[in-house]
Parts: C-alpha cells; structure tokens; sequence
C-alpha cells in the first residue's frame, strides 16, 4: 500500500472563478496508488495521473475552478492500491474561497411600502455578502 500521501504546496485562500491546478502526490505503492479527489466527501473528475519512471511515485493534478459555494468544504486526496483490500491513505484541506462583495438593498423590514408617503421617514438595510468581509460600505443617491 501507499507509504505516504500529501496535497502539494500550501494551503492558501482561493479566488473564486479562478481555475487552479492541484498535485497530490503518493509514494511507496506497488503497484503504483491510484489516487482520486473528493470535495466534501463527493468525488472529483477533472484528474490528470502520471507515474515515476521507477513506478515508486503517483502525482495527480486535479483542475479546480473555485466557486464562492466551495468556502469551508474539505478538499481530499486518497492514495490507495486497488489490490489491497486495505484502507488507503488521505490528506485534505479546509478550502477558504475569496470572492468579490455581493450586495442588495432591502426596504426596513418594518416599513409597509403601501403606507410610505412624501415627507415621512424610511430606512433601508444593504445586505452584503462577501469574503473576506468588507472594510468600508457606502451609500449613495443618485
């Protein structure tokens, strides 16, 4: 079975809509692991295997594009020997996904819109989406 298996590079956060290209590399296999992606438990297709020429050392490349949803999702890769019945061997990252901010604007969620009228007071709520948060919002009118 696999002696060791390790998501390459560091765990750093991610732009959402960028595509990034991961390695997952597993040694001391025979024959060589087969190693598969998996995001929050559901498997990933976009893989690229190659093998050493000793046939010591698998390296998986997965082509990921992040998406504002993948925030706090575990990323794994699992090295395994299909001819053992064995567990394989796992190594993961929590993925932190930075996307631009998201706004709306909302009518006070006390206020009636049928009852407004000229002269009287009302407020709005912006409600903002964004990671990381945001550090300044501003209002504007026309």
């Amino acid at each position: 079975g696999p002696v060791d298996v390790k998501i390459l590079g560091a765990n750093q956060p991610l732009s959402a809509g960028r595509r990034y290209d991961l390695l997952c590399q597993s040694s001391g296999s025979r024959p060589p692991a087969s190693i598969t992606w998996w995001k929050n438990g559901q498997r990933l297709e976009r893989t690229k295997e190659t093998t050493s020429n000793d046939g010591n050392t698998t390296t998986s490349t997965l082509s990921f594009i992040a998406r504002k949803e993948d925030d706090g999702k575990y990323l794994s890769c699992r090295a395994e020997n299909k001819m053992l019945s064995a567990d394989g061997l796992e190594d993961g990252w929590k993925l932190e996904i930075q996307y631009t901010p998201e706004a709306r604007i909302i009518l006070g969620t006390s206020l009636n819109p049928d009852t407004i009228r000229e002269g009287t007071d009302v407020y709005f709520d912006c409600i903002i989406n964004a990671h990381p948060h945001v550090y300044k919002v501003e209002w504007r009118h026309n």
